[in-house]
């Protein structure tokens, strides 16, 4: 064993370490935008209405409380 001599240690070009830096970062910023997007989406309840309950919910917002149609309102 202690005949043997050392391995040369392996030559990385700096070029490939910054690449590889910035690949690394790029993953990070990408991860958290990706969170961030799943986040909002989450938060946001946006539904598209369909005609029917649109004319629905105008219909009863016509009617009023009591039931009685405000010509005022339309």
């Amino acid at each position: 064993m202690a005949d043997e001599e050392p391995k040369p240690l392996t030559y990385v070009p700096e070029v490939i370490l910054k690449k590889r830096k910035n690949n690394e970062e790029w993953a990070i910023r990408r991860k958290l935008q990706l969170e961030q997007r799943v986040k909002k989406s989450k938060g946001d309840n946006f539904v598209i209405k369909k005609p029917g309950q649109f004319i629905r919910e105008y219909r009863d917002k016509a009617l009023g409380q009591y039931g009685i149609i405000c010509i005022e309102d339309m």
